[in-house]
């Protein structure tokens, strides 16, 4: 109904792709909980750097400013949104040995999947070592 590909492989990989993606947003929660103390002002930054992480990373609009294009390649909804147009609409490059892929959405250029799998692992395995740096800082009060 949707256009989506009817198969267990696609299926399998859009699973895959989503569970990195929630994984990558776990260790970006642990990395804002280590840091601030309290929920209040967690809650903010979080809500703030994921809104920032969608709008750069292409769900909202296609032109982001020059100012904030940085801010696409460290989001794990950039990389998540690559990896699942990849997979549901395939590849139809017009040289099989290119390396890059055409998308059918106006000229996007998809790229090898291992980049966005290894920016994903990247980010996993990044935000959760920033949450044990903070952690491994922080003063803790004794009892006397």
């Amino acid at each position: 109904m949707g256009g989506l590909k009817h198969s267990f492989p696609a299926f399998s990989l859009t699973m895959l792709t989503i569970f990195l993606s929630i994984v990558a947003a776990q260790g970006l929660g642990l990395a804002i909980g280590a840091a601030c103390k309290d929920l209040k002002k967690a809650t903010i930054l979080a809500s703030v750097i994921v809104m920032t992480f969608m709008l750069a990373g292409g769900f909202f609009i296609e032109e982001v400013p020059p100012f904030m294009s940085w801010a696409r390649y460290v989001s794990f909804t950039y990389h998540t949104y690559r990896l699942l147009l990849r997979i549901q609409f395939g590849c139809s490059a017009s040289d099989p040995k290119s390396s890059s892929c055409k998308s059918p959405f106006r000229g996007l250029k998809l790229h090898r999947p291992g980049i966005e799998i290894s920016a994903i692992l990247a980010m996993i395995i990044g935000y959760r070592f920033l949450a044990y740096i903070i952690l491994g800082r922080m003063k803790l009060r004794t009892m006397t």
